[in-house]
């Protein structure tokens, strides 16, 4: 749970800054490459690359409105 609030933050802290919000989407897109498209065996109490991608998809789409 935590980390999808983080996800969040971070986003609205990027577009405060007027860097690309969409560049944290590459990011886990990007670590879900290089993972067993589930994330890494150390994040294995966190979720899922795969979840914390569409939550990230969510939040971008829902910030720019």
């Amino acid at each position: 749970k935590h980390e999808f609030e983080e996800d969040e933050l971070g986003i609205k802290l990027m577009a405060k800054a007027n860097y690309d919000t969409s560049e944290a989407l590459t990011f886990w897109q990007g670590m879900m490459k290089h993972s067993n498209q589930e994330g890494f065996a150390f994040l294995s109490t966190h979720p899922s690359t795969t979840d914390r991608i569409e939550n990230i998809k969510r939040i971008i789409q829902t910030s720019s409105k």
